[in-house]
């Protein structure tokens, strides 16, 4: 790991903490086995950072095999400098690990210095980092000490995720099943992100915006969205027999 003087604070680029591609330590393994296994955060939810840190997980960067990864970008860009003791250090490598550079620019933010007016309220009403935190990513309101670095000494502590709540990352999909008198499809990004980063998906197969995806059973037919994996080898396929892998239940919530 790289230590560099940025902002008169020790910092440690972590891009090249990352463990190389080749090792697999995860594949041959459940869901539910490596779950348990791996670290959570202060809301019990799983530490995919540290997971990976950790070499505890080695997801793919694409789902076409032999492709091969970008390396992180060993970048830390200094936020709300204005803002004593709550300055925040984002780090491009932890970022550029899942994420393509252009999962977030420019649609998200601007690449430019000051161009993004980021505050509290905006991250909470899904703007920014909220497009993925609160949803996919550990929530704004359990990480304050994992953005925020000096709120870290307060220690804070918060209550543990219920066990009935929805697992991060799980998007109820019913824009056609309760058409065709399917229970809704319930998407289950911990599952897939034990075996690929976000970017193998993303911006290429799906759109990271509510309702931009139109996936419907001919796409699928045709080899497209998820169908590029679940083709009955290198994931079950898309047949009668397999039909309730995906539709799972009703939908709650499926705004």
């Amino acid at each position: 790991m790289t230590p560099c003087l940025y902002a008169g604070v020790m910092l440690t680029l972590l891009g090249d903490a990352f463990p190389s591609e080749g090792a697999d330590v995860s594949r041959n393994q459940s869901y539910e086995a490596l779950a348990q296994t791996l670290p959570k955060d202060m809301r019990g939810n799983l530490d995919w950072d540290a997971a990976v840190r950790g070499g505890l997980l080695n997801p793919l960067p694409t789902i076409d095999p032999g492709v091969p990864a970008r390396p992180p970008l060993p970048l830390d860009v200094l936020l709300d400098p204005h803002m004593p003791g709550l300055e925040v250090v984002f780090s491009h490598a932890t970022h550029t690990y899942w994420l393509g550079c252009d999962s977030c620019h420019p649609s998200i933010s601007v690449m430019q210095a000051g161009a993004n007016p980021i505050t509290m309220e905006k991250i909470y009403q899904g703007e920014y980092c909220g497009r993925c935190h609160g949803s996919v990513a550990f929530a704004v309101d359990s990480g304050c000490s994992r953005c925020h670095a000096r709120a870290a000494a307060a220690k804070p502590t918060l209550p543990a995720r219920k066990t009935t709540d929805e697992a991060l990352g799980d998007i109820v999909m019913d824009r056609h099943s309760s058409a065709n008198y399917q229970p809704a499809v319930v998407f289950r990004h911990s599952t897939h992100r034990m075996h690929f980063r976000c970017s193998a998906c993303h911006q290429d197969v799906f759109k990271m915006r509510a309702g931009a995806n139109e996936i419907t059973m001919d796409t699928l037919q045709a080899g497209e969205s998820c169908a590029r994996c679940h083709d009955g080898l290198r994931a079950f396929g898309v047949a009668p027999e397999t039909c309730s892998e995906c539709h799972s239940r009703e939908a709650r919530n499926a705004g």
